[in-house]
């Protein structure tokens, strides 16, 4: 019985060490991985920014469009060669790992120009997973959408009822039921 147990315990922990545990440094070098591309984008040099994405990369951006599916070095040198530019940087930023993936929050601020339009200041809520591929930490995916101001509280209804909450909105929280005496 000890024999088997002692075989199981070491079939689970082999188990688990195959899976690639984070290292202590993992999130700050998917930090430094995130800064890099962020500096390059600002620079507007895809040499940089090329190898920090990863080959099967897919991205919500902040346009409101449908998923793109694949990074496109040209497409984006191009676009910046049009007149891209951004002067942004990150705040905020979390990191989080597991083995080798990577969940990286910020927020993203400042100057955006799209080729033909003019400058216009941005914040936005960012959400990339990372994974690390033959050693180096690559952006798998993004999710950036515009930060958008919340929505004064309602006032109550008249006669002090609670007013009703729009179509699609979750229920209210129910009141905290108050201590037996």
């Amino acid at each position: 019985m000890t024999t088997t147990v002692l075989r199981l315990t070491c079939i689970v922990l082999f188990s688990l060490a195959s899976w690639g545990p984070a290292l202590a440094d993992d999130a700050a070098d998917v930090t430094a991985a995130h800064m890099a591309l962020e500096r390059a984008m600002n620079a507007g040099d895809v040499t940089v920014i090329a190898p920090l994405i990863h080959s099967d990369n897919t991205s919500f951006t902040g346009n409101g469009g449908m998923l793109n599916e694949a990074f496109d070095a040209a497409v984006l040198k191009a676009n910046f060669e049009r007149g891209l530019s951004l002067a942004t940087r990150s705040k905020h930023v979390q990191v989080r790992t597991w083995g080798d993936t990577a969940l990286l929050t910020a927020y993203a601020e400042g100057m955006v120009r799209v080729p033909g339009g003019a400058p216009k200041f941005e914040i936005s809520r960012v959400t990339e997973v990372w994974r690390r591929d033959r050693g180096q930490w690559k952006q798998a995916h993004i999710h950036q959408s515009p930060v958008v101001a919340q929505s004064p509280p309602r006032p109550p209804a008249p006669g002090g009822a609670p007013a009703p909450r729009p179509p699609g909105a979750p229920p209210a929280a129910a009141p905290a039921a108050s201590p037996a005496h």
